[in-house]
């Protein structure tokens, strides 16, 4: 499968993707909360951005939106001050 995108283009959206993940991890280090680097939008964004896989494609905004949500819903879960044994005895 040949592919239409340039080489320039194709070295521009690695160095986005990964400028991308060093910003995850550099607020996770100034943070100091290892919660914030999220691997699901990491893989997105170089399935996306640099492969340009066409499955991945299609709806990215819907790609990145769901998983981003789900992600965000576990963070805020994760800095609730309850325990997970007190959730279990309300159900």
């Amino acid at each position: 499968m040949e592919s239409t995108v340039s080489k320039k283009k194709t070295i521009i959206s690695y160095i986005i993707s990964f400028a991308f993940i060093i910003a995850m991890i550099t607020a996770s280090v100034i943070l100091k909360d290892r919660e914030i680097i999220l691997p699901e939008v990491a893989a997105m964004a170089i399935a996306m951005w640099v492969w340009r896989d066409e499955g991945w494609i299609r709806q990215p905004f819907k790609i990145f939106l769901v998983p981003s949500i789900t992600a965000l819903i576990g963070f805020v879960v994760n800095q609730l001050p309850i325990s997970y044994l007190s959730i279990l005895h309300i159900f």
